[in-house]
């Protein structure tokens, strides 16, 4: 149990990471109040968490990889959270 929490805690700090990396990049590019950021990173995540889903229904991977990348990497990707947060600041510069 201990081992799937550290698998969690390391993937949602990437994914964390990875989040901020792609919301700040597409607030910059599209320069706009809208929160497109968090709409690409929950386009991208959502995309990956299919495509992946599919793939790894075909193959055999270990439960701990699994954990890391769906609730780690990609939970700490795509959260809505994020949107909540987006959506406050552009009503709040109305």
């Amino acid at each position: 149990m201990m081992i799937k929490i550290l698998f969690i805690m390391a993937g949602g700090a990437l994914g964390t990471l990875a989040r901020y990396g792609v919301s700040g990049f597409s607030y910059r590019f599209l320069n706009t109040t809208f929160p497109y950021g968090t709409l690409v990173v929950n386009l991208i995540g959502s995309l990956i968490i299919g495509f992946l889903w599919g793939f790894w229904e075909l193959e055999h991977i270990p439960g701990n990889i699994k954990v890391f990348i769906f609730i780690g990497v990609l939970g700490g990707f795509t959260t809505f959270s994020s949107l909540y947060a987006g959506n406050h600041e552009s009503f709040k510069r109305r």
